[in-house]
């Protein structure tokens, strides 16, 4: 593993590194940092970061309580470039491997500070508590933190208030847009990430609070935009030592494309994300069966006029399966909610106002097709993502403690199930919505994801004239039938000229 994980300690002087085992105080060549939610329902926790300190003179151990408040940090060297291999590797002739290879033999120089252009796993605040075990030559100091997200959910104060009679009582008056700029204010002023939301879209207008109701800062982020099903999910982001909150929407559709090559990817950001083969991946081959969802709630609000005060009552905005489903999994009913701000009804005879909310055909539309995916599609709760067979340089979103966006995995016995609507029960687009990131000196970086189907719009329109200019031959196409119809885009041959996508064999021992 070319890439080597480092860790820092900031005691209340800045950034100290505890990497190099010659010194008195090293970090331990293993840690886990837990992350996410197991369910998509539901916000995640923030982080936890579980680690060891080797103390070889003993100061440190006798002083590990004033550990607790300290910040952490955990970085990946950097991704290793031609000018960083050293002379010590050799002449070219004497190199085993292909040059796909080559990174693999790199062993990257311990940094003495974080660097802003690398990757970073985690940042967050040691906790209180741990141990300290005598190894008889030295100590080993066990600790835990909590990523920075966690001040979101501490964070609970007086929110801005106005002189108008009819916010009398009322705290957190303001529009959607002035409410989350007075949210990312005060977490910056705490030292905790700000809030990105991204491509989502604010509802016209959000409820105010009683002046004894003190929601966190996590809670009124949330339910600011959980008008649209399924809620969106909040994660963090890093960038260096910068670290953001960002929403995983699943109220949406991936498109999956089909090289010239026959070869299925997902285009993120711009770029190719080539298909994992089957054989590269490690898991248990146990599925689950979800228990089927009929409908999604949002609570929201509705406006009403309290003696000249505007107060609050709650309704539900429902989004159906808009009639997909058979109906022997409609049978019974079963809800997923959750809570919204959102004003979506307006009782209070004038005295709101900023709008109400109604979701569109599209959101209806989307809600709908995430019912079918999450009622419809089996799940492997238990993958992994090893560095031995992924290299981390190669596929960086496969070893982040965050969403990693659509990941296909081709080749695996599982994608010849076919579910009742003739489509895929496995195979298709997934993202991970939590883990468990585990590293060791020998073992190197594993990654035990809970993973979560996407919708992928079906093409089960398509007629065999319309692959007339899609030049891939059978022999190169490594899906069924069944997967054929979840792709939505298939190349013609100029449209891929040019593009430089990763090779993933060169990665395999």
């Amino acid at each position: 593993m070319a890439q080597q994980p480092f860790m820092y300690l900031d005691t209340g002087d800045g950034w100290k590194p505890v990497n190099d085992h010659r010194q008195d105080i090293a970090a331990l060549d293993d840690f886990t940092i837990s992350w996410g939610a197991d369910e998509p329902v539901s916000q995640p926790d923030p982080a936890v970061l579980t680690f060891d300190l080797i103390d070889r003179a003993g100061d440190l151990a006798g002083k590990a309580v004033t550990l607790s408040g300290s910040r952490v940090l955990v970085q990946l060297s950097a991704e290793p470039t031609w000018d960083m291999l050293p002379d010590s590797m050799g002449a070219w002739e004497r190199i085993r491997g292909t040059i796909a290879q080559l990174h693999q033999q790199y062993v990257p120089t311990a940094p003495e500070a974080p660097g802003e252009n690398v990757p970073t796993l985690f940042i967050g605040t040691i906790g209180h508590g741990g141990t300290v075990t005598d190894l008889g030559n030295r100590w080993r100091i066990h600790l835990t933190a909590t990523s920075l997200m966690v001040m979101w959910k501490r964070l609970q104060s007086q929110g801005p208030t106005s002189g108008e009679a009819k916010h009398a009582g009322r705290h957190w008056v303001g529009t959607p847009a002035a409410r989350l700029a007075e949210l990312n204010k005060r977490a910056q002023q705490a030292g905790a990430p700000i809030a990105e939301p991204q491509s989502l879209q604010l509802p016209p207008a959000v409820a105010t609070y009683k002046t004894d109701d003190y929601p966190s800062q996590l809670d009124l982020l949330s339910r600011m935009y959980a008008h649209v099903m399924p809620a969106p999910a909040w994660y963090e982001h890093y960038q260096g030592e910068t670290i953001t909150l960002r929403p995983l929407s699943l109220a949406g559709s991936v498109q999956v494309h089909v090289g010239v090559d026959g070869m299925p990817y997902v285009l993120v950001d711009g770029q190719h994300r080539d298909t994992l083969p089957a054989n590269l991946v490690a898991g248990d081959l146990e599925l689950s069966i979800m228990e089927p969802v009929t409908q999604a709630v949002a609570k929201t609000k509705r406006a009403k006029n309290n003696d000249g005060v505007v107060e609050y009552d709650d309704m539900e905005t429902v989004y159906t399966d808009l009639s997909r489903l058979p109906t022997r999994l409609t049978d019974t009913q079963k809800s997923v909610t959750a809570d919204s701000d959102a004003v979506a009804g307006d009782d209070s005879g004038g005295l709101h106002t900023g709008g109400t909310f109604a979701p569109s055909d599209a959101q209806r539309q989307a809600a709908a097709s995430w019912i079918v995916t999450h009622d419809t599609r089996l799940r492997n709760e238990s993958i992994k993502f090893i560095g031995t067979n992924l290299d981390p340089v190669s596929f960086p979103h496969l070893f982040r403690p965050e969403p990693s966006g659509p990941v296909l995995i081709t080749g695996i016995r599982l994608s010849t199930l076919t579910g009742m609507d003739g489509r895929p029960a496995f195979s298709g687009a997934f993202t991970t919505i939590g883990g468990r990131i585990t590293f060791t000196h020998k073992r190197g970086m594993t990654h035990e994801a809970t993973m979560y189907p996407l919708d992928s719009t079906a093409n089960t329109g398509m007629r065999w004239q319309d692959f007339t200019d899609w030049p891939a031959t059978f022999a190169q196409c490594v899906f069924t039938f069944a997967e054929l119809t979840g792709f939505t885009v298939f190349d013609k041959p100029t449209s891929t000229t040019g593009i430089d996508r990763p090779n993933w064999e060169g990665n395999q021992e």
